[in-house]
């Protein structure tokens, strides 16, 4: 079972749907800031995955890199958060 079959299974798709969190595959072309993936000027990006050269989508000082949980409640939460509650 991969891990989007896994959440699918344990309902977090739907709380993520809920949330309005979109969940992509991403590609090369956030990369090198062209495409889907690319942020506005005003956006930050959590990321948790190790993609982390400079200027990868955006501005390196509008981004974090997080545990893969601080990313999911951070989603859900709409901001930066550790903390469901």
């Amino acid at each position: 079972m991969d891990i989007r079959e896994k959440a699918q299974a344990l309902g977090c798709l739907e709380v993520f749907a809920q949330a309005s969190v979109q969940i992509v595959k991403l590609d090369c072309r956030a990369c090198i800031n062209s495409g889907f993936g690319v942020l506005d000027k005003e956006e930050m990006e959590v990321y948790a995955i190790n993609k982390n050269f400079k200027r990868r989508s955006s501005d390196p000082q509008r981004k974090l890199f997080g545990f893969s949980r601080t990313v999911t409640i951070s989603a859900v939460r709409v901001k930066i958060s550790h903390f469901l509650d």
